[in-house]
């Protein structure tokens, strides 16, 4: 119910069309403060720790030249595990490769979230969907986030 709410809400401020970077980082930082991480593709996201941990959102695309693809909702724990979703519930070890690598080269541990999807068809909302489910982290905890 937290992440409904929150998508609710994060969609009625944002829309439902394709959003870019800079909209999805100014709502970012609004909710998060000093905990954002940014707006990032895969090849660019380091992930930090730090207390509270980092609240991020990636792109799909490899590269900041690639064109943009789909968002993905990233929480970097305050132990050093990055915690990936993804709306249309797909495998994120594989969707997310190369932040993965770079994570775990790194030290960092890597957990995907739970698979069944809250997007579907052609739908463009996973720009508010990635945000409302870094929302329910705040609000919920990873453990009960990683369930949506």
């Amino acid at each position: 119910r937290a992440f409904q709410r929150h998508k609710r809400r994060l969609i009625r401020v944002l829309g439902r069309q394709a959003l870019f970077s800079d909209q999805i980082d100014g709502v970012g930082r609004a909710l998060f403060g000093q905990h954002w991480g940014g707006v990032h593709h895969q090849n660019s996201f380091k992930a930090v720790k730090r207390p509270g941990g980092t609240y991020a959102v990636l792109n799909t695309a490899m590269t900041d030249t690639s064109p943009g693809v789909h968002w993905i909702g990233v929480y970097v724990s305050p132990v050093g595990v990055v915690h990936v979703w993804d709306s249309f519930g797909r495998d994120t070890k594989h969707l997310a490769w190369p932040m993965r690598r770079n994570a775990t080269q790194r030290g960092f541990g890597f957990e995907g979230s739970d698979r069944d999807a809250q997007q579907r068809g052609a739908s463009q909302t996973c720009g508010p969907q990635s945000l409302a489910w870094l929302a329910t982290v705040r609000e919920l905890g990873i453990r009960k986030a990683m369930l949506v």
